[in-house]
């Protein structure tokens, strides 16, 4: 997550989300760590072609938590999302689902290994 920061970096200081590739994984360059409507939409839509996909958000200035790591709710999440008329073009708000429960949940079962050897390709 920090060589991603580290990759990010510039585009955090013009207020720009970053988005990389294992499920989502985006910054919130100015805002607290939670998963906005954009991000419901983007994590859905890697979800419905990898069902153990999971999103990393990262939130640089959130002093409470820099980092969560994040699903999309099944099956009640899933079916909301897969209804939305809004799309994840623009920030907008989301019903409840059909039994009240949370659209999305932190992933408990994820872990960060820092002891992991991770390398990122910039392949542009």
């Amino acid at each position: 997550m920090e060589d991603f920061l580290e990759l990010a970096k510039e585009n955090t200081k013009k207020d720009l989300e970053t988005c990389g590739v294992l499920g989502a994984f985006l910054t919130h360059p100015s805002q607290s760590c939670f998963m906005s409507s954009i991000d419901l939409h983007t994590q859905y839509s890697y979800q419905v072609m990898v069902p153990e996909a999971f999103a990393i958000v990262v939130a640089p200035t959130d002093n409470s938590r820099s980092y969560g790591i994040f699903r999309v709710s099944e099956p009640n999440g899933m079916s909301l999302l897969k209804e939305c008329q809004e799309k994840g073009s623009q920030f907008h708000s989301h019903e409840e689902t059909v039994d009240g429960s949370p659209i999305y949940e932190r992933c408990t079962h994820v872990y960060k290994n820092s002891n992991l050897r991770f390398e990122i390709f910039d392949l542009r």
